[in-house]
């Protein structure tokens, strides 16, 4: 039969392994949205190519590095989350990875707060204008954030549940 600590206990692994494949989305999303403001948005591949340019690169040169560095960027963000993702989800199947999962989200949780703390000042200094790219990059963001405390939480309580699951076999 199922006790109530066996019931919470699968729920919050399924959760953790649920939270964890969509935080490896979010790392889809992140390049997909980098890609789409290089293409459309401020930053411009060709506008920085050509700032390159100006700067006395060859124009070659400045599109290959370029593009070199987006492509190591895009990887790395890829990889950090895939990271994340997989320690999470393995530490939703089993006790694995227990160090390395609450080490990579810690990080990523940090870099990301400091991130959203962002918004507000380059609204204050007037380098970002509030509109509705601006605020969907908010929600996004306040999303990954919750995704990770969820992580974090539902780690926490598996390793509560299994601390009161020993306990009270052994009685």
């Amino acid at each position: 039969m199922n006790s109530e600590i066996e019931i919470k206990l699968r729920r919050y692994k399924h959760n953790l392994a649920i939270g964890g494949r969509g935080y490896i989305i979010f790392g889809v999303w992140t390049v997909v949205k980098l890609l789409m403001e290089l293409s459309m948005g401020d930053l411009r591949f060709s506008y920085i190519v050509d700032e390159t340019v100006k700067n006395g690169v060859d124009r070659l040169f400045a599109i290959i590095f370029t593009t070199i560095s987006f492509a190591i960027l895009f990887a790395i963000i890829m990889i950090i989350h895939l990271m994340v993702g997989k320690n999470a989800v393995r530490f939703g199947k089993s006790q694995e990875n227990r160090k390395r999962f609450y080490i990579y989200t810690s990080i990523v949780a940090l870099i990301n707060i400091i991130g959203f703390a962002t918004y507000p000042i380059g609204i204050l200094n007037g380098k970002s204008i509030l509109n509705l790219t601006y605020i969907a990059s908010i929600m996004v963001d306040l999303s990954v954030i919750s995704i990770l405390i969820d992580l974090f939480y539902s780690a926490l309580m598996i390793e509560k549940l299994n601390k009161q699951k020993s306990a009270e076999e052994e009685v």
